[in-house]
């Protein structure tokens, strides 16, 4: 905030944002309102945002979603953010471990779109040791530490607090080397993006294209022509998983005869036949809805194109489960479950243990049609139909009744006849 006003954003061109994530309790309180005297006190706008997240797996992306919603709802918006040179270190170690690209590795960029919503890193030249140096002279020491920053079981923190203080120390060349490295993947991610955005512009308008253009472009280039041909037929799309970007990439080196149909997660579908490439996205979306489904009443729902069957036995009758159908242990299904489409940053808790986010096992799936989850009204997932069954309500040698749940999906352009249930 004092740099900014110090680089001429005064009066009503700024405005400091404090998000409350409901998260800390009292911590939380205290520290809106040292934010707001903060800013008081210098005669800056001050506004408090209330998101009121659950606790849960996967908080920090549902806060980062939460937060860029907030943006998103304020229309034409720039934002200014206060990611500095070792956040950006930080960032590209921990991004290197999972396997991304250039792209990925330079993630933390000084300007970045999202739709209207424009991100601003102005302080990524300066180290947190050169911040707290000008805060200081500035007569601010009273800054807020977040507690979790000293748990080294964070990954995060263990490259901040462990590992990188130690590699600096043995090679002092090493923290400069990471800040060069960053500054060529940034420009070797620039030089791609507008190769690919050259590209794109060669494709004719709607949804059907040349299978042979996409076989055409060098893999540097497929994720990002095809981020921007979803983004540009579809809306606001995520960057593609690594798995849904080769099973699109070897669906169009296969010689297929037939018309042929493959997901490719968030609800998009290809269709190929005939050297033509159709984007079939959008129409499952709108119609898979939210709903209540309360099992002993309604013994079938139909949600999207999706048919769920519910039937009830003892123990010594169950059937064998797969990935379109679960057996749960009746005393601790409850009544009542949620049935709806993915919601961001949700995870399946696994039968053998951990957790899976749920956008990572739909990128590994060959679902044909739009996903479900099957979860209880606290909002623990209880099963994804077509892919897996999660931990809850396992059946063991204590069960004494069943509740097996079957999936089916249903043809294009009509529905199976049945006892349909309409949910909530």
């Amino acid at each position: 905030l004092l740099l900014l006003r110090r680089w001429g954003w005064e009066g009503e061109r700024l405005e400091a944002v404090h998000f409350d994530h409901g998260l800390r309790g009292e911590r939380s309180r205290r520290e809106a309102e040292h934010c707001a005297a903060f800013c008081a006190a210098r005669g800056i706008a001050f506004r408090k945002i209330e998101l009121r997240l659950a606790p849960g797996p996967d908080l920090e992306e549902r806060a980062r979603e939460a937060r860029l919603d907030v943006w998103r709802s304020l229309g034409e918006v720039a934002v200014a953010l206060g990611h500095h040179a070792d956040d950006a270190a930080e960032t590209l170690l921990l991004r290197l471990a999972r396997g991304s690209a250039s792209g990925g590795l330079a993630g933390l960029r000084p300007v970045r779109k999202f739709g209207k919503v424009t991100l601003l890193r102005p302080l990524l030249e300066y180290r947190r040791s050169e911040l707290e140096e000008f805060l200081r002279a500035e007569g601010v020491t009273d800054w807020n530490e977040d507690d979790s920053n000293s748990d080294n079981a964070l990954s995060r923190n263990y490259l901040r607090n462990i590992l990188l203080p130690g590699w600096y120390a043995a090679g002092p060349a090493c923290r400069a080397g990471l800040q060069r490295s960053l500054a060529a993947l940034a420009q070797d991610a620039d030089f791609l993006e507008t190769c690919a955005a050259e590209r794109l512009r060669e494709l004719p308008p709607g949804r059907v294209s040349p299978a042979s253009f996409w076989r055409s472009l060098p893999p540097a280039l497929l994720g990002r022509v095809l981020h921007g041909y979803l983004a540009a037929r579809v809306g606001e799309f995520p960057p593609l998983a690594h798995a849904a970007l080769e099973r699109f990439r070897k669906e169009l080196a296969k010689p297929h005869r037939n018309r042929c149909r493959f997901p490719l997660g968030r609800d998009v579908v290809f269709a190929l036949a005939g050297g033509r490439l159709e984007l079939l996205a959008g129409e499952e979306r709108e119609t898979v809805r939210e709903a209540v489904w309360t099992l002993r009443g309604v013994p079938v729902l139909e949600c999207g194109r999706w048919r769920l069957v519910c039937e009830r036995g003892d123990s010594g009758a169950a059937p064998a489960p797969d990935a379109y159908h679960f057996v749960f242990d009746a005393a601790e299904l409850p009544e009542e479950i949620a049935v709806g489409p993915r919601r961001a940053g949700e995870s399946l808790e696994l039968p053998e243990g951990g957790r899976r986010r749920i956008k990572h096992l739909l990128a590994n799936a060959s679902l044909p049609v739009a996903p479900v989850i099957l979860r209880d009204l606290a909002g623990r997932v209880l099963a994804v139909p077509g892919v897996r069954r999660g931990a809850i309500a396992p059946v063991t040698a204590a069960t004494r009744e069943l509740v097996s749940i079957a999936a089916e999906i249903m043809p294009e352009g009509g529905k199976k006849r049945g006892n349909v249930g309409s949910g909530d």
